[in-house]
């Protein structure tokens, strides 16, 4: 069974086409996380999947059965559960802010009280039961809208950048604290993010979206390995480079179709090298910049007037300058043509 079948999606604002999304099914129990840029279509799409949002075009299955109208829509909207950027609490004590929506969904007094207490004590605010809005943290306050979404047991929960406001302590603990829920409760999950460690910490399949389309779905690491447009390698930080200004190492190495229209290399298959230039797999060039990023740091290369990225581990971060010469070599198989879509080989 799916939770959620999209068929034939289509939202326009004005006469513009933001969402076209043709098939996408969703399974019981699944996380499916949404990445790409801003203005990909990610939030646009979990909108619609939530019933907050109406499709010009297209029908949608809930649990394999069609989406209704009106009172009995209000209703499917009731197996759902939404955590926001933003908290969105109302201006009331924690503890009424959970009673509220269960309230909503009908439960029963001493049900929602051992509920309130319980979900205050898993997600460690049960000191905060007193508190209004306006005396909790960030961190605090994002608590208590997942405590509150998780008290109404909802068979799908929509999660649309529920971190990417808090600090980067906070947001590990909380991230960390979330995906022993979603664990434990099994809750069938659609998340909105950019970050592809969120995305890999929470999720069993990715879909990285472009001009409101699905580019690529599948695990993160196989989109990694052999990505399906040059727009899912920028979204990815791999190295794009059209036909016209391939470096002549690569024209000499690698063997480049005429229809290719550009290349990617990954930084997964740049790597530094201590050997000399004199075999004819290594090269040198300068280091442009040093970046930090998701835990790693990116060595920028200047070669042959081409950046390339190069990951390198955190802790090898001061060994490099900017302006000194490294040798690389570069795997094959880190590099994709654009065209017919086939990773190269020698």
């Amino acid at each position: 069974m799916n939770a959620l079948t999209f068929e034939n999606i289509s939202v326009y604002r004005g006469k513009r086409q933001v969402l076209s999304i043709p098939h996408l099914e969703i399974a019981v129990g699944e996380r499916l996380a949404l990445l790409g840029p801003n203005g990909s279509g990610k939030s646009t799409l979990l909108l619609v999947g939530a019933l907050l949002l109406d499709s010009a075009e297209g029908s949608m299955t809930l649990f394999d059965q069609p989406i209704s109208k009106g009172k009995l829509k209000i209703l499917q909207r009731r197996n759902f559960a939404t955590v926001l950027q933003e908290p969105a609490l109302l201006d009331m004590t924690v503890e009424r802010n959970i009673d509220t929506v269960l309230k909503i969904h009908r439960i029963s007094h001493l049900e929602r009280q051992n509920r309130i207490q319980d979900w205050l004590s898993r997600l460690g605010i049960q000191h905060l039961a007193k508190a209004m809005p306006h005396q909790l943290s960030g961190g605090e306050a994002q608590r208590v809208a997942i405590a509150r979404a998780f008290s109404t047991q909802p068979r799908i929960l929509f999660l649309d950048e529920p971190f990417s406001s808090l600090d980067p302590r906070t947001r590990a603990e909380l991230s960390g604290d979330l995906r022993g829920l979603l664990d434990s409760e099994a809750v069938t999950t659609l998340l909105v993010t950019h970050d592809l460690n969120e995305s890999a910490l929470f999720s069993d399949r990715v879909a990285i979206m472009d001009d409101g389309k699905i580019a690529a779905i599948g695990s993160l690491n196989q989109i990694d390995r052999c990505p399906s447009t040059p727009a899912v390698s920028d979204f990815l930080g791999h190295t794009l480079i059209e036909h016209n200004e391939i470096p002549e190492f690569f024209l000499k190495t690698f063997s480049f179709p005429d229809s290719s229209e550009c290349i990617s290399v990954n930084p997964e298959g740049i790597k530094i090298v201590a050997g000399s230039t004199e075999s004819t797999s290594v090269n040198s060039a300068t280091i442009h910049s040093i970046q930090a990023l998701n835990g790693s740091a990116r060595l920028i290369l200047n070669f042959e007037g081409i950046l390339l990225v190069s990951k390198i581990p955190l802790e090898d971060l001061t060994n490099y300058e900017i302006g000194s010469i490294v040798n690389f070599i570069i795997d094959p198989n880190s590099i994709t043509f654009f065209g017919q879509n086939k990773t190269l080989a020698h």
